[in-house]
């Protein structure tokens, strides 16, 4: 990984394109785009491209029906108790709640042990399958799961499985889809071992079509201040991700006191058409446990995130921000509780129920707003954390909206302070 970050830190610091070759990188880095290919090669050349044209703009648009088949299998729409809705990534959430998934009911049995595919969702960068799974007898060990698409191999992943006897134990398969046909066959294969030792194996064959619905578009949208520089060069993004890929270049003063605990994050926030505010947190990064190691020898930092889209918003900020997890700020959810760090004092002014929601009011301070949207969370008794499902920015307050499922008792409130956010540094796209 560090050898990568030297060699796209090398490609940034000493790229030159020819004006008449220019042309023809923009074309390759389209074409790439509509074929959705994510190899490290390729995505370095995209930038190159994005770093030398600047605001060249690639928009590929793949518009088809949506229509979900699995032959006599099809059950209908999905249930409110959505395996892909309650135990998915944020961005499979999503597109479960909004009815984009499709509901199965296949099973299949094997020494005891039965699954059941309930739950089937595919796009320009994913497949993902909801099942559950029972045992006569108590199971614990690993599985093994492969994936073909119309016989292209997807790869395949591995887990640990600790079901109880007579109980259901319910997850997700989650397979990366790039350059696929838009309809097709999903041949899905799982294996549970005890002890190095399989012990029960599953086949599914589903016919499925793609969710439409793919935007690349090559940005080099900048910002600088004080000395910090900060870049969004490539944007990518069907119906259940949104996938960024920026730089971002720390002056010494800054750079020297990353330490190990540190990361790089980012928040993407958009305001809707009411007046409200919602904000996604990444649900992967590549490379970003490796922000500290590469600030010790470089000024600059790659990464690629990946985001659940945002709704019904005409534009965006990604703002990006260095965090600490280790110093979460934890106080009983009670009125005039203050959450104190080096970024200012929150206090909570009041809580209520509206819209059917969890309504906390704060007296945000110093604080902007768009950290208190991002970073403060209600915690249950269980140690469960939910973030806001939107929040209002009222002057000197800032209204958070909560689905708290269960009861509403012996909750906290968390807010996780950060070391360093760059306001200024905000970029916005529209």
């Amino acid at each position: 990984m560090e050898r990568l970050s030297r060699e796209i830190g090398a490609e940034f610091e000493d790229i030159y394109v020819p004006t008449k070759e220019l042309d023809a990188r923009v074309q390759k880095a389209l074409e790439i785009g509509q074929k959705r290919e994510r190899k490290k090669s390729n995505r370095l050349q995209l930038l190159k491209v994005n770093f030398a044209a600047i605001l060249v703009v690639g928009i590929i648009a793949v518009l088809a029906q949506s229509f979900w088949n699995a032959d006599e299998n099809l059950s209908g729409s999905v249930a409110k108790d959505s395996i892909l809705s309650n135990h998915g990534d944020p961005g499979i959430n999503l597109v479960a709640k909004e009815g984009k998934t499709t509901a199965l009911n296949l099973e299949e049995k094997s020494n005891g042990m039965t699954i059941k595919i309930k739950e089937v969702y595919f796009d320009e960068s994913r497949v993902a399958v909801g099942y559950e799974v029972e045992a006569e007898e108590a199971k614990k060990g690993q599985v093994y799961s492969t994936m073909s698409f119309n016989g292209k191999d997807l790869g395949g992943g591995t887990g640990n499985w600790d079901i109880a006897a007579d109980q259901t134990h319910r997850g997700i398969l989650d397979f990366d889809a790039e350059d696929l046909a838009d309809a097709g066959t999903i041949e899905l294969n799982v294996e549970f071992s005890e002890f190095n030792e399989k012990q029960a194996e599953w086949h599914f064959q589903v016919k499925v079509e793609k969710e439409p619905g793919l935007l690349v578009r090559g940005l080099g949208l900048e910002k600088q201040d004080e000395g910090s520089r900060f870049r969004v060069s490539l944007l990518e993004e069907t119906a259940s991700r949104l996938e960024l890929t920026t730089s971002f270049y720390l002056p010494d003063d800054i750079r020297k006191t990353i330490t190990d605990d540190m990361l790089l994050e980012m928040i993407v926030v958009g305001e809707q058409p009411d007046g409200s505010f919602i904000s996604n947190r990444y649900y992967r990064q590549s490379g970003n446990w490796g922000f500290a190691e590469r600030m010790k020898v470089s000024k600059s930092y790659t990464s690629h995130s990946e985001f659940a889209p945002l709704r019904k918003v005409d534009s965006f900020k990604v703002i990006p921000y260095v965090i600490d997890y280790n110093k979460a700020i934890t106080e009983p959810l009670k009125q005039g509780a203050v959450l104190s760090s080096q970024n200012g004092i929150i206090q909570l002014v009041s809580m209520t129920n509206k819209e059917n929601r969890l309504l906390v009011k704060l007296d945000k301070g110093r604080v902007p707003t768009e950290l208190i949207g991002q970073n403060v969370q209600i915690e249950d008794k269980n140690f469960n954390r939910y973030k806001n499902v939107f929040y209002r920015d009222k002057g000197n307050y800032v209204e958070l909206y909560f689905d708290i499922k269960g009861k509403k008792e012996d909750l906290n409130i968390v807010y996780q302070p950060v070391e360093y956010f760059f306001e200024d540094l905000a970029i916005e796209i529209e």
